[in-house]
């Protein structure tokens, strides 16, 4: 009895020094944060160019403020001298820190913020500005500030006269059609949505809103939102019906999604229906290469609801043998992600087309085995991807394709494969050359490898990834995303 208590004082004693040590590793590694947020000030501090240093400071700014440290977001933000070159970075800085501030509860310092940014359009082109003002509506709208939202939708259509100012306008009203919705004033929001001008804008916000519902348990709201986005679908099948030439894969991709939430409501006959007519719509596309992809997207919701015998018809009827496999693949993909998920059919189905990946462009192919080694990652074959990755040349999709499989490493638990995956990234990387490897292409692979090494504990060679970036605002942006990813993963634990 007695080594039994032993036992069991030891076993407890180890869990408490577990806990203990766990939540000390936690801790030091939450302390390298401001260390690291430090280091990218630094280089920041130290970049010439007033653009480039307004951009570095900025995106240090929008980091801290996403992490909740708000002084230190405000004192980031009061380093960007203002030029008519760097207002639009400081105004950026002030929404972050205004969003923040909402989020903690100070809406009064929020709407200073807010207001601050208006007060610093003087300078900024007409471009710039309707961006920025789509950025401010967005963040005023979801701090809850409607009626300042309100206005700042209406400001953006006098800001550019092009396209520009009507998708800023339609961001900030469906911001605040969503804003409405999750406060439960759905009346409010179909009021809002109603007041768009063009139907298909209107269609986008009204699928948000049914699929919120559906997530929700709301499924006689997500009726009711379904009726009018099928009477809309019905008068859209009409246009198409006498000119073809005018359908997008937009309007597909529209078609599609109210199909699939047709499903997910209950109502699989319907969306099926609306699947069917969405293929005709497709099928009457006069480019090739713009009918293979509205097809693409019907026969990967056909196989997302279930029906993979149509969505293997559907794909049969792709006459470019490329654009086929990789419609397959994107088939595959859905199968294995579909509710009732057959991953041997996705498997199956991958095996026939990286057989016969071989024939066609060289480019294609390298596109397809990407697609192909991205599905088999995120099924979880990670062996099958390696395999199918190591058959590629040094490329855009090779980084892309062994970037999924760290994904997938990560996911199931296995750093240190992830870890040895990012060392082979950053080879392939080195190796690449071509116009599409510049400086700003580098950089954004090296976030996504040093974002990788921090989720996999590796924070040295995250450091040191860091430290190989060439230019001090792309140095300064891979450091604040170090400094993000920690803080962020550490909350987590």
């Amino acid at each position: 009895m007695r080594h039994y208590s032993v036992c069991l004082l030891s076993l407890v004693c180890l869990t408490l020094l577990g806990r203990v040590q766990a939540q000390q590793s936690k801790t030091s590694l939450l302390a390298l944060v401001p260390e690291i947020i430090r280091q990218a000030q630094e280089t920041a501090q130290g970049i010439r160019d007033a653009r480039e240093k307004a951009f570095a400071l900025g995106f240090i700014t929008v980091t801290q403020a996403r992490l909740g440290d708000i002084d230190g977001a405000k004192q980031t933000a009061d380093r960007i001298i203002e030029t008519d070159a760097t207002r639009r970075f400081k105004a950026d800085a002030l929404i972050a820190v205004g969003e923040a501030q909402a989020q903690s509860g100070d809406r009064e310092g929020a709407r200073r913020n807010f207001s601050d940014v208006k007060q610093r359009m003087a300078g900024i082109s007409a471009f710039d500005k309707a961006l920025l003002l789509a950025d401010l509506g967005v963040a005023q709208a979801k701090a809850g500030e409607l009626e300042d939202a309100k206005q700042t939708a209406t400001d953006v259509v006098g800001s550019d006269p092009g396209p520009v100012s009507r998708l800023s306008n339609i961001r900030i009203l469906e911001a605040i059609a969503q804003s409405q919705f999750q406060s439960g004033d759905v009346a409010g929001a179909n009021q809002t949505i109603e007041g768009f001008k063009f139907s298909s804008d209107r269609m986008i916000i009204w699928r948000w809103m049914a699929r919120a519902q559906i997530e929700s348990g709301d499924l006689k709201g997500a009726r009711l939102t379904l009726v009018r986005l099928k009477q809309m679908e019905a008068v859209m099948s009409d246009v198409f019906a006498s000119s073809p030439n005018y359908i997008t894969s937009d309007d597909i991709s529209s078609l599609v999604e109210i199909a699939e939430l047709e499903v997910k409501a209950g109502d699989v006959a319907s969306g099926r229906q609306i699947l069917s007519s969405a293929k005709r719509t497709a099928g009457r596309m006069s480019k090739p290469e713009d009918k293979a992809s509205g097809l693409r997207i019907v026969a990967e919701a056909q196989a997302l609801t279930g029906d993979l015998a149509g969505a293997k018809q559907t794909a049969a009827g792709i006459n470019d043998s490329n654009e086929k496999k990789l419609t397959l693949v994107a088939v595959a993909a859905a199968t294995a992600k579909a509710p009732h998920s057959d991953k041997n059919s996705a498997r199956q189905i991958l095996r026939s087309v990286k057989a016969a990946a071989g024939i066609g462009l060289a480019s294609k192919k390298l596109e397809i085995l990407c697609d192909i080694a991205i599905t088999q990652a995120r099924i979880g074959d990670v062996n099958d991807a390696l395999q199918t990755e190591s058959g590629m040349s040094a490329s855009n999709e090779k980084t892309m394709a062994l970037h999924a499989i760290v994904e997938a490493q990560l996911l199931a638990g296995d750093k240190e494969s992830a870890k040895r995956t990012l060392i082979r990234e950053k080879q392939v990387l080195e190796r690449m050359r071509g116009p599409v490897v510049n400086a700003d292409y580098k950089v954004a692979v090296l976030t996504d490898i040093a974002e990788g090494q921090v989720q996999a504990g590796d924070i040295v060679a995250a450091k040191q990834t860091a430290a190989g970036v060439s230019s001090a605002p792309g140095k300064t942006v891979v450091l604040a995303t170090i400094a993000r990813v920690l803080a962020e993963s550490n909350a987590k634990k």
